[in-house]
């Protein structure tokens, strides 16, 4: 499957969630996207510590839904959140997303 980029410094998306990205709006990848983005598509365990609203969801969720596979049953992902209020606007994220 070809792969495109969201920029010269993060790694290749599939083309259907580049296509979600630009469709919400995405451009240009903020620092803590590029520092952790890499690491995420590879796999690794991250641990990210950033001020709100420095793009720590994107970080981790965009390489997450890109390695989802839609024919496969059964969970494929859990994200923890350490209270409702911090969970409550992730889940509210995650279904506007699912609307592109």
């Amino acid at each position: 499957m070809p792969r495109t980029r969201l920029s010269r410094s993060t790694p290749s998306l599939s083309p259907e969630v580049r296509r979600a990205v630009d469709e919400l709006g995405f451009t240009t990848p903020t620092p803590v996207q590029v520092a952790a983005f890499a690491p995420a598509v590879a796999g690794r365990d991250l641990l990210v510590q950033a001020r709100t609203g420095t793009g720590k969801t994107a970080a981790f969720g965009l390489p997450l839904v890109d390695r989802l596979v839609s024919s496969e049953k059964g969970v494929q992902a859990l994200i923890l959140a350490p209270t409702r209020e911090l969970a409550l606007p992730e889940r509210a994220r995650d279904r506007e997303a699912r609307q592109v």
